[in-house]
């Protein structure tokens, strides 16, 4: 993962961190909003905490294989992150700090 964008000098010294004017004219076009594949690469946390990530119908199918390890209240698996991302929903609620 990209540790964020630095401008450096001849030397290569860092004279600056942050994005040039035209990336943040770029980024202020787009409203600051990250597209889908990118968003996924920097959401590293579905991938580890979410039990399973997918289409709606596959996480259902994995929390059918599993019901008996998954809380008694439970009557769906499908979970939508915190942020959407293009239809991907995972088994845990990801929104909390907490993962179920």
């Amino acid at each position: 993962m990209e540790e964020g964008r630095q401008l450096r000098d001849e030397k290569n010294r860092v004279v600056r961190k942050g994005l040039t004017p035209e990336e943040f004219e770029a980024e202020e076009a787009r409203g600051f909003e990250l597209p889908a594949p990118t968003l996924l690469r920097h959401r590293v946390r579905y991938f580890v905490d979410g039990l399973a990530l997918g289409s709606a119908a596959f996480v259902e199918s994995v929390f059918e294989r599993n019901r008996e390890r998954m809380g008694v209240k439970r009557t769906r698996g499908a979970r939508v992150p915190g942020v959407p991302m293009g239809g991907l929903h995972t088994v845990r609620d990801l929104r909390s700090a907490s993962a179920e």
